[in-house]
């Protein structure tokens, strides 16, 4: 099994991208799916990040939503 480590810093999940770090609560959003580890605590970490259940996990989790069957190569 795959786990988050506990690089994750739990009040780093912001916006790089300007001046100064700020959450960018309108165009991003932070969800985790079965998240397990040292890492996935949601202790101390942003109040923004969703724990997603199967069925809000469901249309991310296929090739489908990054239109991955025009361009990922089959593992066969």
């Amino acid at each position: 099994m795959i786990t988050m480590d506990n690089i994750i810093q739990p009040d780093r999940l912001y916006d790089h991208f300007g001046d100064t770090p700020k959450p960018n609560l309108t165009e991003v959003y932070y969800g985790e799916y079965r998240c397990s580890g040292s890492g996935s605590n949601l202790f101390g970490r942003s109040l923004w990040i969703h724990r997603l259940i199967d069925t809000e996990a469901q249309p991310f989790i296929s090739t489908h939503f990054i239109e991955g069957d025009a361009w990922l190569i089959s593992p066969s």
